[in-house]
């Protein structure tokens, strides 16, 4: 199979299941981002500029804590494929250590395999998959050790880690001022977090 030719276009995504080969044949034709789950490929959503401020705090906060180390920070394009739940995501947030392994289909077309730390920030249109069917894959990845949901319009960041001691996943939540979220080895304060962020009062709602 050619895969030389990467013109950008839009292949038509049929109602129906597809395999993983499938999937990728697909998303390296296509000028939009597509996230397959266990045999359906969905389109990822529209992201606001909330949401786009906040990923974009947390990749220069983490970036700056983790220059000097073995890990590297991706932000939003970066794919990751779960064997575990037969998934493949673009987190916003995504930290890889040490030696980073991959899940190669072509030449071109490459997904990381063993995260230590996730991050999904969350919208109306995703947050469900966020909390639901994302938590529940994650957490089944034997490198992850931090999966953290952050909200995009009020100051609430939940971080689920897994306790090696216990053997569990245990949850914190971050919402006062002043706090500090320990991501990794990182000391992350939340107002940094939500700098320029546009937070919505407790009488408003969000329409992402």
């Amino acid at each position: 199979m050619n895969f030389q030719d990467n013109t950008q276009q839009n292949p038509q995504i049929e109602e129906r299941k597809y395999t993983i080969s499938e999937y990728f044949d697909l998303e390296i034709r296509s000028d939009k981002r597509h996230e397959f789950y266990n045999g359906t490929i969905v389109e990822c959503a529209y992201t606001s500029e909330n949401h786009g401020t906040v990923v974009h705090n947390l990749n220069f906060l983490l970036g700056q804590c983790l220059r000097k180390t073995d890990c590297k920070v991706f932000a939003e394009n970066r794919m990751l494929y779960s064997k575990y739940c037969n998934r493949v995501y673009y987190p916003d947030i995504l930290v890889a250590c040490s030696e980073i392994d991959y899940y190669q289909y072509s030449k071109n077309q490459v997904a990381i395999i063993n995260p230590s730390v996730l991050i999904e920030v969350l919208s109306d249109s995703t947050e469900n998959i966020d909390r639901g069917d994302k938590l529940k894959c994650y957490r089944k990845i034997p490198s992850l050790k931090q999966y953290i949901i952050v909200e995009q319009d009020s100051k609430n960041v939940q971080v689920y880690e897994y306790d090696t001691a216990a053997k569990r996943w245990i949850a914190k939540v971050y919402e006062e001022d002043g706090d500090t979220v320990k991501i990794g080895d990182c000391d992350i304060p939340l107002d940094e977090i939500y700098l320029k962020v546009d937070l919505i009062q407790p009488n408003q709602q969000s329409d992402n």
